[in-house]
């Protein structure tokens, strides 16, 4: 199989050093640094490793996670990064795959009859948070990646896919950017305040370092729809208000017009954008699509009865959930049922820790654009670690972030305080 730019990176489910992964439920929501070595241990391949364990922190900071392929098994596998550890001064913590097979080699090209017929060649691929492959490289066997480079690619796609623009040869983060041809100067002028030169009219440069958005995450949320809906009259859209409409029931429109008016009025408030640039659209499976001033951010919504819960981030993505704290039969059947899942250890009978896990449940969920039933089979992982809950009266609220969380997310009740 032939894979190219643009592509979504083929699926696989298999063994690595870490267990059982399916592939895309894997990497869904994070940027991924897909490699390739030839054999475990060998001298280039083992510095590699070594190299890729010793930038953790650096992978970390761009919300990348790295994954490692060979043909040999688990078992030597692990046996190999005893010596990555010993000999690099490091500890490998990411997964290494067992493709003793050739399943995912020959799915993603990695074997060159020329230079092996079993082993693969040093391969390369950046995938961005949808699956998509953004960029791929092949090395020799006998040459070792540039780790720098593979640095600098990630945050040239990163920086291009936040602002619109293109990078130029030897472009190093902070150093100028292309403006596109297809983006005309009064477009320009009204993205880039920070003003353009232009050497010919296909030829225009800007400098967005400055203008870099913190990979933060916002949050808000509102209990009393009779102070809110009426605050959010500018902060809607005729389209919105339209759309509303298309629901039977007013308590429907009172919540999809809490959740995009918040939503507006939390981006323009933290971010103090213009509320005509920021865009909330829907995406083909329903859920909703932010764009601040023509760059796509990620959000989530939720509401419950009477109250509503909305996030935002120019990076990272997010989903959140609300719900009732109330006894419900269903849920905990749901519970017992994903007892070896994602609800292990609970037990039903705590509501406030039941909800705790079934709103993270929810938030995981919307963030990965999968389904409930998938997440509740799941492991309970380290995704605790990546959310935040928030008790407010009778209700549950969670915020969880795709990526690690390098700061708290602050949640902010409606009407805000100034």
């Amino acid at each position: 199989m032939s894979v190219r730019i643009g592509d979504i990176a083929p699926n696989f489910e298999i063994a690595t050093t870490q267990g059982n992964i399916d592939f895309h439920a894997w990497a869904k929501g994070s940027w991924v640094f897909f490699f390739s070595h030839p054999a475990d241990y060998t001298p280039v391949c083992t510095t590699e490793m070594g190299r890729t364990a010793q930038l953790a922190a650096e992978f970390e900071r761009r919300q990348v996670k790295c994954l490692g392929l060979s043909t040999e098994s688990v078992e030597q596998h692990l046996g190999w990064i005893n010596d990555i550890n010993e000999t690099q001064n490091t500890q490998v913590q990411f997964p290494i795959v067992a493709d003793s097979e050739l399943k995912v080699a020959k799915l993603y090209d990695m074997i060159h009859p020329n230079a092996s017929e079993t082993a693969t060649v040093r391969t390369v691929f950046i995938i961005d948070p949808n699956l998509k492959v953004r960029l791929m490289m092949t090395y020799p066997m006998s040459v070792g990646r540039n780790f720098t480079e593979i640095l600098r690619v990630i945050d040239a796609l990163q920086t291009g896919d936040q602002y619109g623009v293109a990078c130029p040869a030897d472009w190093q983060v902070g150093g100028d950017v292309i403006i596109p041809p297809s983006v005309s100067s009064e477009a320009a002028e009204e993205k880039f305040p920070q003003g353009f030169k232009t050497v010919k009219p296909y030829l225009r440069s800007t400098n967005v370092s400055k203008y870099v958005l913190p990979s933060m995450i916002a949050a808000a949320y509102a209990t009393d729809f009779e102070l809110l809906i009426p605050a959010l009259a500018e902060w809607l859209t005729e389209a919105e208000r339209q759309t509303a409409l298309s629901y039977s029931q007013p308590s429907r429109q009172q919540q999809f017009l809490a959740g995009r008016g918040l939503l507006r009025l939390l981006v323009a408030r933290q971010w103090h954008c213009a509320g005509g640039a920021i865009a909330i659209t829907r995406q083909e499976n329903g859920a909703p699509q932010l764009t601040v001033g023509g760059l796509s951010w990620h959000c989530s919504i939720s509401h419950t009865k009477g109250a509503v819960f909305v996030a935002a981030s120019p990076q990272q993505v997010v989903g959140v959930d609300i719900e009732p704290i109330k006894p419900r039969r269903r849920l905990v059947e749901m519970a017992t049922t994903y007892q070896q899942g994602f609800f292990a250890g609970i037990d039903g009978t705590d509501w406030p820790q039941f909800y705790q896990r079934w709103t993270l449940a929810e938030a995981v969920t919307k963030a990965e654009q999968g389904l409930l039933l998938r997440t509740l089979k799941q492991p309970l992982g380290d995704y605790p670690s990546r959310a935040m809950h928030l008790r407010v009266e009778d209700l549950m609220l969670c915020c969880y972030s795709a990526a690690p969380l390098t700061q708290a997310v602050h949640f902010q009740r409606f009407p805000f305080s100034d």
